[in-house]
This record gives C-alpha cells, structure tokens and sequence, in this order.
C-alpha cells in the first residue's frame, strides 16, 4: 500500500471481460470531380466488464481522515455508440474546396459508488466546416470553424452538482501570401470560445502565430524564416474529463509567446 487513504483491495473471482463489437465503414472517391465521402459507424458491448467500487469509509482508531478504499467486480451494461463523417466537395476548376466533417459518441458506463451501482451517460457531438481558398497563385486560405458540445450525467444525484453541459466554439484560419516573387508572409489565427466550466477555469484564447520567409534560388530549394508563436501569449487549453464517478476540469498554460 502506497497510499494508506487509498488503498486498492483486489478480486481473484473476477471474470475475463469479453468486447463485442460492429462495426461498418463506407468510402466514396470521385478523381474527375474530386468529391470524397466517408462515413464510419460501430458499436461496443462489454460482458463482464471490470469496474470499480469506490467506498468512502469513517475514520477509525483516533484517525483524523477519511479512507477511500476501491474494490472490483465485474457488471453489466457498458456499451458505446460512435458515428463520422467527412464530405469534400471542390468547386470553380478546384479553387474552392469545401469539407464538412462530424462525430457522435455516446457512453454509457457502469462503475459503483459505496456499493451503490453508478451509471454515467457521455454524448459528444462535433461539427466542422474547413474551406481551402485559392483563388489565384499568389494567395491561400484556409479558415475553419467548429462546435463541439459534451453532456455528462450521472445516476447518483450527488454526482450531479457540477454543469453538465460544456460547449465550445472554434475559429480558425490560416494562409500563405506570396509577393516580391520571392517573399511569403505566413498567418496562423485560432480563437475558442468555451462555456460550461467553472469561472476560475474558464478561457477563451486567440492565438496568432505568423513568419516572413525568403526563399533563395530560382528552384527556391533554400529558405530563411522568422516566425513569432502566440503573439499575444494566450496559449491556454481548458479540457473536460469523464471518469466512471467524476468530472475533472483542468485547465493549462503551454509553452507562450516565443520567438
């Protein structure tokens, strides 16, 4: 026991867990058109699928502290649902690409809680819309947008006190501008918008990394860079995790402004 709060109490009667799976994909190509489907679906079912039971016990023998002691069994009920998608269409002679892509995921996962069984309920659902621009040589862009949404719900009520819903907004653009015949100016912009998380969590970062390059040569087979990271250094990531009996927000600061 490394950790006498936390000790973990094993279970030599526990069954092998066995995974059913289906699992169907479909892909679509056009070369004269360039138009491109493909869609994916599967679903999961675990038998006798391995699960904990976190079991909070009183403090004892003049103990000031809670012990927090995680058996296992085994349980049914655990399944998932996934499902996505990717559409490319290019249009005007390929000067214009437009790609449509989506997910679903849906978990429903079994875990106990003081001997009590806990099932939890995950969907995330995500949709992007990406344009490729390059309507002459000496210009490309290629801006995007995004929404993701993520609900979790738990069968024990007490687990159900945090915001369940977290949404973020996602808008992205990047391009290359040639000029001078030998000079391109690169821009790399991303802002997020979250919602859900606590306020103290909580961020909603523009990003803009950009570099001016000269290429040498008239086969251009040597560069010379400059290039500025986060300009504004708001580089930060707001994430959500779900676990059998808990959600965890985290919040992290990545390597900032950087020349």
């Amino acid at each position: 026991r490394s950790n006498l709060n936390y000790p973990l109490i094993g279970n030599p009667d526990l069954n092998a867990e066995y995974n059913h799976t289906l699992n169907v994909r479909y892909n679509n190509f056009n070369f004269e058109s360039g138009r491109s489907l493909i869609a994916n679906i599967s679903a999961n079912y675990t038998q006798d699928k391995i699960v904990t039971n976190t079991v909070l016990l009183e403090p004892q023998n003049n103990q000031e502290t809670f012990t927090q002691e995680t058996r296992y069994l085994n349980a049914d009920g655990y399944y998932s649902v996934n499902g996505f998608y990717a559409f490319s269409i290019p249009v005007a002679e390929k000067k214009y690409v437009f790609s449509f892509s989506g997910s679903a995921n849906y978990i429903n996962n079994v875990s106990y809680s003081n001997n009590l069984e806990n099932t939890n309920q995950n969907l995330i659902l995500s949709q992007r819309l990406r344009m490729q621009i390059n309507p002459a040589d000496w210009i490309e862009l290629n801006p995007s947008a995004a929404f993701t949404y993520n609900q979790s719900e738990y069968a024990l009520a007490e687990l159900n006190n945090a915001n369940r819903n977290v949404k973020t907004w996602s808008l992205d653009a990047d391009g290359r501008f040639y000029f001078l015949k030998s000079m391109v100016l690169g821009v790399d912009i991303s802002k997020n918008l979250n919602s859900g998380y606590s306020t103290a969590l909580n961020a909603n970062p523009l990003i803009l990394n950009t570099y001016l390059e000269k290429q040498f040569f008239k086969d251009k087979r040597a560069t010379l860079r400059l290039q500025g990271y986060d300009l504004f250094d708001e580089n930060i990531n707001v994430n959500r995790t779900i676990t059998n009996n808990s959600t965890i927000d985290s919040r992290s600061n990545r390597l900032g402004r950087y020349f």
